[in-house]
Order: C-alpha cells, then structure tokens, then sequence
C-alpha cells in the first residue's frame, strides 16, 4: 500500500477501490481490511458480484455516469483477464507487479541520490583542510 501512495499521492490521484464480492459477507470483509490498511471514503468504494459483473464494464458505466473521461482511469489488478478487459475499453491496465518495480526503481534513485549528497557534503567538508 506504501507504494501506491507514494506512487499515486493523494494530492494528484482519487483512489476509488472496485473489488469482487460474491455477496454482502464478502463486502463486509473487505470494508473492514480497507478501514485498517487504506482507509477510502466509503463513498470511493464499489463492489461487484462475481461471478456475472465485470470490472471493466463497471468501470465505463461509472464514468459515463459521473462524466469521466475513461482513458484518466487506472485498474490495478492481478487478474490478467481483468486487465485485458480494461484494456481493450481503453483504461490504463496495471498489474502490481508493475507498481513494486516502479517503487522499487524510485526507493534506489532515491538511495543514490542521498549517497551523491553525502559524498558531496564529504568532499566540501574536507575542502581547505
């Protein structure tokens, strides 16, 4: 979750979570793990039933509904099928995998970066010594 809001900071991004549920219970559970790991407002949180809906078909009716362009939406998911749906219709398809190397590419240069810092603090230290 770290790496999606440092990837995705909420000051640029609306998170909405769209999860599969095969009923009420389902939706119960995962709106409790949600309030403890990514706490959403409850109104960013949508749920299909599986099986039957999809999450790219919920995802186009959203955003005409709400007058959203669908090519500014993003699904992140693990189902390759998900994704391709999503896809096809035009909404930028992640898998998280994608997310932990991004993350992981940004925490390096940022390691880097603080090395070239302290190496330069070093050497102005020992400047006219």
């Amino acid at each position: 979750m770290q790496a999606i809001m440092e990837l995705y900071p909420t000051e640029e991004f609306v998170y909405h979570i769209l999860s599969a549920s095969p009923g009420p219970q389902g939706d119960l559970e995962k709106t409790d793990w949600l309030d403890f790991y990514f706490p959403v407002p409850y109104e960013n949180r949508h749920f299909v039933r599986y099986p039957g809906e999809n999450k790219a078909g919920f995802i186009a009716k959203y955003c005409q509904d709400n007058n959203i362009n669908i090519q500014d939406c993003s699904l992140l998911d693990d189902t390759q099928r998900h994704l391709k749906e999503a896809e096809t219709i035009g909404i930028n398809a992640i898998h998280p995998a994608h997310i932990i190397c991004e993350y992981e590419k940004k925490q390096e240069l940022t390691n880097q970066q603080d090395k070239h810092i302290m190496l330069i603090k070093t050497i102005r230290g020992n400047i006219g010594k």
